[in-house]
């Protein structure tokens, strides 16, 4: 009875970087225990004041709990899943993770690391750039700032520039922008903003598409960065980070011809955003930055070793590992015929995993 027994809590460890990951699984199994912890004591001590459950009732709700929990799919029902959406973006972004490393530790070697640290992030629109920030957000950072379990970093989420004409007008729409998501007002200073969020660790989210770039043209990148390096001081202890998420078109539903278009541009893009980025940067001394690898679709067998590692800390347990590699073999095979790709979308990827962790099947 023991060895079926699911736990009430663990933990579950990520490595991510230099620093581990861990967040507690809280489940209530409540009834099932006072079964469980009855018949213990009603064999150990027959005396005992549990003894008044009778054998019918005990039968019974043993029986129920060891079929619940025999299927692979079932023990996965069975699982107290706490509300995680960040689980399956865990997967497969390595070499994100190690370029936001190398710009932590510069960062933090740099004897004036008490400035803005900008991050450009891009792929298409399917890669789930949000997911992405959330947990750089959540995981990365909590073990690179060593937050305590009760901190937070506070998020904001501002909308791109749109319509402007030069550098003027791009820097008074960006600091309106966030005037009223910060302070909700609209005509606070950029020394407000910033005694606004002095005090707490900062992240904001400001999101740019390649159809608004190509209205703007490359020099909004450097009006972006222009904007961070005029940016006031930031207070001692202070920390700010702002995250630049630019999203392609998705290949999905296109020709030949205009897949062959839209990577060619992704391509002319990347190469151009990368070059300007860097001449910009260096001519900056107040903000730090980076451009991380695009974002991609995930193979296989990423998903397999993803969940020979987080699936077994969880259960360790063979039998479920098993089938739900029988589903990702499903579900790939089942993506290439309809989409011509070995490769899954994070967003797609993600849905169907969810799935599969609940104990749903996808055939």
């Amino acid at each position: 009875m023991e060895e079926n027994r699911l736990p009430e809590s663990g933990k579950r460890d990520v490595d991510i970087g230099t620093g581990n990951y861990n967040e507690n699984i809280e489940g209530d199994y409540e009834d099932r225990k006072t079964v469980i912890n009855a018949e213990i004591v009603n064999i150990n001590n027959p005396s005992s004041s549990a003894s008044s459950i009778t054998n019918e009732s005990k039968i019974t709700d043993s029986s129920i709990f060891n079929d619940y929990i025999t299927e692979p799919s079932e023990k996965l029902k069975a699982f107290p899943w706490k509300k995680r959406p960040l689980l399956a973006y865990l997967m497969d972004r390595e070499s994100q993770d190690r370029k936001l490393n190398q710009l932590f530790n510069d960062f933090i070697s740099n004897s004036n690391s008490n400035k803005p640290i900008i991050c450009i992030l891009h792929g298409d629109k399917s890669q789930g750039h949000d997911k992405f920030l959330e947990r750089t957000r959540e995981v990365f950072l909590r073990t690179k700032i060593k937050l305590d379990h009760d901190c937070s970093i506070n998020r904001y989420l501002i909308r791109c520039p749109k319509n402007i004409n030069n550098q003027q007008e791009f820097h008074e729409q960006l600091c309106s922008e966030l005037a009223t998501e910060i302070t909700k007002d609209s005509l606070s200073s950029v020394q407000e903003i910033n005694e606004t969020i002095s005090d707490v660790h900062t992240m904001i989210y400001i999101h740019l598409s390649v159809e608004d770039w190509y209205q703007l043209k490359i020099d909004c990148i450097g009006f972006f960065l222009e904007f961070w390096q005029k940016w006031t001081d930031l207070c001692s202890g202070q920390f700010l980070m702002v995250c630049l998420s630019i999203k392609y078109p998705t290949e999905e539903n296109l020709s030949f011809c205009k897949r062959y278009r839209l990577r060619r541009m992704k391509r002319k893009f990347i190469n151009r955003l990368e070059q300007y980025f860097n001449s910009q940067l260096s001519q900056s001394d107040r903000i730090m930055g980076t451009i991380l690898p695009e974002l991609k679709g995930i193979k296989q067998i990423d998903v397999e070793d993803w969940l020979s590692i987080e699936v077994e800390k969880l259960f360790q347990d063979d039998g479920i590992i098993e089938h739900l590699n029988h589903e990702i073999t499903f579900l790939y095979e089942n993506w290439e015929k309809e989409h011509s790709s070995k490769v899954i979308p994070m967003n797609d990827l993600a849905e169907n995993l969810g799935k599969l962790l609940k104990g749903k099947s996808l055939r």
